[in-house]
Protein backbone atom coordinates (compact mmCIF):
# COMPACT_ATOMS: atom_id res chain seq x y z
CA UNK A 1 0.00 0.00 0.00
CA UNK A 2 2.79 2.62 0.44
CA UNK A 3 4.84 1.16 -2.33
CA UNK A 4 1.84 2.28 -4.53
CA UNK A 5 0.45 5.30 -2.51
CA UNK A 6 4.84 6.60 -3.07
CA UNK A 7 4.04 5.62 -6.62
CA UNK A 8 0.85 7.55 -6.96
CA UNK A 9 2.67 10.90 -5.55
CA UNK A 10 5.50 10.55 -7.74
CA UNK A 11 3.26 10.11 -11.08
CA UNK A 12 1.50 13.39 -9.82
CA UNK A 13 4.52 15.12 -9.39
CA UNK A 14 5.87 14.24 -12.77
CA UNK A 15 2.36 15.27 -14.19
CA UNK A 16 2.92 18.73 -12.91
CA UNK A 17 6.26 19.00 -13.83
CA UNK A 18 5.16 18.05 -17.49
CA UNK A 19 1.93 20.74 -17.07
CA UNK A 20 4.76 23.44 -16.25
CA UNK A 21 6.67 22.46 -19.15
CA UNK A 22 3.67 22.44 -21.73
CA UNK A 23 1.91 25.39 -20.23
CA UNK A 24 3.26 29.07 -21.50
CA UNK A 25 5.18 30.81 -18.49
CA UNK A 26 4.44 34.42 -18.04
CA UNK A 27 7.08 36.49 -19.17
CA UNK A 28 8.74 39.46 -17.52
CA UNK A 29 7.96 43.02 -18.85
CA UNK A 30 10.96 44.40 -20.89
CA UNK A 31 12.62 47.05 -19.24
CA UNK A 32 12.10 50.58 -20.57
CA UNK A 33 14.60 51.86 -22.94
CA UNK A 34 16.15 54.46 -20.66
CA UNK A 35 17.68 51.63 -18.47
CA UNK A 36 18.30 49.09 -21.44
CA UNK A 37 20.60 52.08 -23.56
CA UNK A 38 24.51 52.32 -22.71
CA UNK A 39 26.66 54.43 -24.06
CA UNK A 40 30.48 53.17 -24.30
CA UNK A 41 28.86 50.79 -22.39
CA UNK A 42 27.79 52.80 -19.17
CA UNK A 43 24.41 52.41 -18.26
CA UNK A 44 22.07 56.19 -18.03
CA UNK A 45 21.07 57.57 -14.58
CA UNK A 46 17.01 59.09 -14.69
CA UNK A 47 17.70 63.03 -14.24
CA UNK A 48 14.40 64.09 -15.20
CA UNK A 49 10.94 62.02 -16.27
CA UNK A 50 8.21 64.80 -18.02
CA UNK A 51 5.03 64.90 -19.80
CA UNK A 52 4.47 67.94 -22.18
CA UNK A 53 1.84 69.96 -22.22
CA UNK A 54 0.92 69.12 -25.96
CA UNK A 55 -0.06 65.29 -25.58
CA UNK A 56 -3.45 65.93 -27.17
CA UNK A 57 -2.36 65.84 -30.27
CA UNK A 58 -1.52 62.51 -31.99
CA UNK A 59 1.71 63.36 -33.33
CA UNK A 60 2.80 64.84 -30.66
CA UNK A 61 5.74 64.00 -28.16
CA UNK A 62 4.16 61.78 -25.14
CA UNK A 63 7.19 61.78 -22.40
CA UNK A 64 10.69 63.01 -22.06
CA UNK A 65 13.02 61.59 -20.17
CA UNK A 66 16.23 63.28 -19.58
CA UNK A 67 19.17 60.59 -18.76
CA UNK A 68 23.01 60.78 -17.78
CA UNK A 69 25.35 58.61 -18.63
CA UNK A 70 29.08 58.74 -16.37
CA UNK A 71 32.26 60.07 -18.43
CA UNK A 72 35.45 60.31 -16.89
CA UNK A 73 35.20 63.98 -16.51
CA UNK A 74 32.07 65.60 -17.35
CA UNK A 75 28.74 62.97 -18.02
CA UNK A 76 27.41 62.29 -21.63
CA UNK A 77 23.79 64.04 -21.72
CA UNK A 78 20.62 62.97 -23.77
CA UNK A 79 17.22 63.63 -24.21
CA UNK A 80 14.95 60.16 -24.87
CA UNK A 81 11.24 61.39 -26.59
CA UNK A 82 8.61 59.05 -26.47
CA UNK A 83 5.58 58.57 -29.35
CA UNK A 84 2.61 57.13 -29.35
CA UNK A 85 3.95 54.39 -32.09
CA UNK A 86 7.28 53.71 -33.94
CA UNK A 87 5.43 55.60 -36.82
CA UNK A 88 4.75 58.82 -35.08
CA UNK A 89 8.64 58.80 -33.74
CA UNK A 90 9.82 57.75 -37.52
CA UNK A 91 7.63 61.08 -38.67
CA UNK A 92 9.62 63.34 -35.80
CA UNK A 93 13.01 61.90 -36.92
CA UNK A 94 12.39 62.77 -40.05
CA UNK A 95 11.32 66.24 -39.22
CA UNK A 96 15.10 66.52 -37.24
CA UNK A 97 17.02 64.81 -40.40
CA UNK A 98 14.98 67.26 -43.06
CA UNK A 99 18.31 69.64 -43.36
CA UNK A 100 20.89 67.07 -43.51
CA UNK A 101 21.09 63.35 -45.07
CA UNK A 102 20.10 60.41 -42.51
CA UNK A 103 22.68 58.02 -42.24
CA UNK A 104 21.26 54.93 -41.34
CA UNK A 105 18.97 56.15 -38.60
CA UNK A 106 21.09 58.80 -36.96
CA UNK A 107 21.83 62.24 -38.09
CA UNK A 108 24.00 64.98 -36.73
CA UNK A 109 22.36 68.24 -36.28
CA UNK A 110 25.06 71.06 -35.84
CA UNK A 111 26.64 70.06 -32.75
CA UNK A 112 24.26 67.44 -31.63
CA UNK A 113 22.91 63.57 -32.71
CA UNK A 114 19.61 62.70 -32.98
CA UNK A 115 18.45 58.55 -33.66
CA UNK A 116 15.86 56.88 -33.86
CA UNK A 117 14.59 53.61 -31.85
CA UNK A 118 11.26 52.22 -32.54
CA UNK A 119 9.14 54.85 -30.72
CA UNK A 120 11.39 56.75 -29.39
CA UNK A 121 13.83 59.39 -30.70
CA UNK A 122 16.79 60.53 -28.81
CA UNK A 123 18.50 63.84 -28.91
CA UNK A 124 22.41 64.15 -27.32
CA UNK A 125 24.14 66.89 -25.92
CA UNK A 126 26.93 68.82 -27.64
CA UNK A 127 29.96 66.40 -26.58
CA UNK A 128 29.19 63.88 -29.54
CA UNK A 129 29.34 66.42 -31.81
CA UNK A 130 32.72 65.51 -33.72
CA UNK A 131 32.22 61.71 -34.09
CA UNK A 132 31.64 60.23 -37.48
CA UNK A 133 28.12 58.37 -37.68
CA UNK A 134 30.05 54.92 -37.41
CA UNK A 135 31.59 56.08 -34.44
CA UNK A 136 28.17 57.02 -33.05
CA UNK A 137 26.10 54.05 -33.73
CA UNK A 138 29.12 52.04 -32.22
CA UNK A 139 29.25 53.90 -28.95
CA UNK A 140 25.45 53.84 -28.67
CA UNK A 141 23.90 50.33 -27.24
CA UNK A 142 20.52 48.32 -26.07
CA UNK A 143 20.22 45.39 -24.91
CA UNK A 144 19.08 42.47 -26.60
CA UNK A 145 18.44 44.32 -29.97
CA UNK A 146 19.69 47.43 -31.99
CA UNK A 147 19.71 50.85 -30.73
CA UNK A 148 18.85 52.02 -33.72
CA UNK A 149 15.76 50.56 -34.93
CA UNK A 150 13.00 51.54 -37.47
CA UNK A 151 9.16 51.01 -37.91
CA UNK A 152 8.89 47.02 -38.91
CA UNK A 153 7.08 47.93 -41.72
CA UNK A 154 10.40 48.61 -43.34
CA UNK A 155 11.67 45.16 -43.13
CA UNK A 156 8.81 44.21 -45.85
CA UNK A 157 10.95 45.80 -48.68
CA UNK A 158 14.05 43.94 -50.07
CA UNK A 159 17.14 44.79 -48.30
CA UNK A 160 19.25 44.00 -51.03
CA UNK A 161 20.05 47.06 -53.40
CA UNK A 162 18.19 49.50 -50.82
CA UNK A 163 19.58 53.66 -50.63
CA UNK A 164 20.60 53.73 -47.21
CA UNK A 165 18.84 56.77 -45.48
CA UNK A 166 15.94 56.69 -48.34
CA UNK A 167 13.67 54.91 -45.76
CA UNK A 168 9.99 57.66 -45.72
CA UNK A 169 6.84 57.53 -44.87
CA UNK A 170 4.16 60.02 -46.64
CA UNK A 171 0.68 60.49 -44.33
CA UNK A 172 -1.09 63.26 -46.72
CA UNK A 173 -0.29 63.52 -50.72
CA UNK A 174 1.47 60.48 -52.36
CA UNK A 175 2.74 60.42 -56.02
CA UNK A 176 1.15 63.49 -56.97
CA UNK A 177 -2.78 62.57 -55.56
CA UNK A 178 -4.16 63.07 -51.71
CA UNK A 179 -3.54 60.32 -49.88
CA UNK A 180 -4.44 59.11 -46.30
CA UNK A 181 -1.35 57.53 -45.03
CA UNK A 182 0.74 56.22 -44.07
CA UNK A 183 2.62 55.08 -46.96
CA UNK A 184 6.10 53.39 -46.32
CA UNK A 185 8.63 54.05 -49.23
CA UNK A 186 12.27 52.91 -49.89
CA UNK A 187 13.96 53.77 -52.94
CA UNK A 188 16.30 51.76 -54.97
CA UNK A 189 18.62 52.54 -58.15
CA UNK A 190 17.56 51.46 -61.39
CA UNK A 191 20.45 51.81 -64.15
CA UNK A 192 20.92 55.50 -63.52
CA UNK A 193 17.45 56.39 -62.46
CA UNK A 194 16.17 56.36 -58.86
CA UNK A 195 12.92 54.49 -58.02
CA UNK A 196 10.91 54.46 -55.38
CA UNK A 197 9.24 51.20 -54.15
CA UNK A 198 6.10 51.69 -51.34
CA UNK A 199 3.69 49.55 -49.29
CA UNK A 200 0.61 51.13 -47.55
CA UNK A 201 -2.81 49.73 -46.55
CA UNK A 202 -5.95 49.01 -48.87
CA UNK A 203 -8.23 51.94 -49.65
CA UNK A 204 -11.70 51.49 -51.14
CA UNK A 205 -12.17 50.93 -54.52
CA UNK A 206 -13.79 55.03 -55.16
CA UNK A 207 -10.41 56.39 -52.90
CA UNK A 208 -8.70 54.20 -55.48
CA UNK A 209 -10.35 55.42 -58.64
CA UNK A 210 -10.09 58.78 -57.51
CA UNK A 211 -6.32 58.63 -56.59
CA UNK A 212 -5.36 56.91 -60.20
CA UNK A 213 -7.84 59.40 -62.20
CA UNK A 214 -5.25 62.14 -63.08
CA UNK A 215 -2.77 59.31 -64.16
CA UNK A 216 -2.48 58.81 -68.28
CA UNK A 217 -3.44 54.69 -68.90
CA UNK A 218 -5.46 55.00 -65.67
CA UNK A 219 -8.61 53.74 -67.77
CA UNK A 220 -7.08 50.94 -67.36
CA UNK A 221 -7.81 50.62 -64.18
CA UNK A 222 -11.18 50.83 -64.84
CA UNK A 223 -11.94 53.28 -61.73
CA UNK A 224 -13.10 49.83 -59.46
CA UNK A 225 -10.98 47.87 -57.31
CA UNK A 226 -11.61 44.26 -56.27
CA UNK A 227 -10.24 43.68 -53.19
CA UNK A 228 -11.12 39.78 -52.75
CA UNK A 229 -8.66 39.11 -55.87
CA UNK A 230 -5.06 40.16 -56.62
CA UNK A 231 -5.31 43.50 -59.74
CA UNK A 232 -2.57 44.65 -61.49
CA UNK A 233 -1.89 47.80 -62.85
CA UNK A 234 1.23 48.81 -64.76
CA UNK A 235 1.55 51.92 -66.75
CA UNK A 236 1.90 55.44 -65.67
CA UNK A 237 2.11 57.61 -63.20
CA UNK A 238 1.17 61.36 -62.95
CA UNK A 239 4.43 62.33 -64.01
CA UNK A 240 4.79 60.30 -66.84
CA UNK A 241 7.22 57.74 -65.31
CA UNK A 242 6.61 53.59 -65.54
CA UNK A 243 4.35 52.90 -62.45
CA UNK A 244 3.24 49.19 -61.59
CA UNK A 245 1.04 48.64 -59.00
CA UNK A 246 0.00 45.36 -56.91
CA UNK A 247 -3.80 45.28 -55.21
CA UNK A 248 -4.52 42.82 -52.38
CA UNK A 249 -6.60 42.29 -49.33
CA UNK A 250 -4.23 43.65 -47.01
CA UNK A 251 -2.12 47.08 -48.83
CA UNK A 252 -0.68 48.08 -52.06
CA UNK A 253 2.49 47.57 -53.04
CA UNK A 254 4.65 49.07 -55.84
CA UNK A 255 7.14 50.94 -57.61
CA UNK A 256 7.54 53.90 -59.60
CA UNK A 257 10.20 55.44 -61.59
CA UNK A 258 12.21 52.47 -62.97
CA UNK A 259 12.61 52.37 -66.69
CA UNK A 260 14.09 48.86 -66.85
CA UNK A 261 10.32 46.84 -66.99
CA UNK A 262 12.16 43.44 -66.03
CA UNK A 263 13.88 44.76 -63.10
CA UNK A 264 10.61 46.93 -61.77
CA UNK A 265 8.77 43.60 -62.34
CA UNK A 266 11.50 41.64 -59.58
CA UNK A 267 11.25 44.65 -57.05
CA UNK A 268 7.33 43.96 -57.36
CA UNK A 269 7.81 40.00 -57.05
CA UNK A 270 10.27 40.41 -54.19
CA UNK A 271 7.89 42.88 -52.22
CA UNK A 272 5.10 40.56 -52.79
CA UNK A 273 6.92 37.41 -51.32
CA UNK A 274 8.09 39.73 -48.43
CA UNK A 275 3.93 40.11 -47.27
CA UNK A 276 4.45 38.08 -44.35
CA UNK A 277 6.51 40.76 -43.02
CA UNK A 278 4.07 43.55 -43.67
CA UNK A 279 0.68 43.87 -40.90
CA UNK A 280 -1.39 47.07 -40.34
CA UNK A 281 0.74 50.16 -38.74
Amino acid sequence: MIESSALCLIAVSALFMLAGCLWPQPTAAPKPLSQRLTWCGRQAVLVLDSVPSDTGNPAACARIQRLEFPGATTPFRMELRQYRNPVWAFLAWEGLASQARPQDGCIRIGSRWAFIHAAYVGVTDSSAGELYPEEFRERLAAADEPAILFPDQFQAFPLLGRIPGSERVFTRDFLGGPWSGPVFAVKYPCHGDTAIAFRTLARDAASLAGWMKPWKGAAAFNGAADFEKEKRYQGQDEFGRPMILRFFSDGILGISGCYDSELGQEYVEKMQKMQVFWHDP
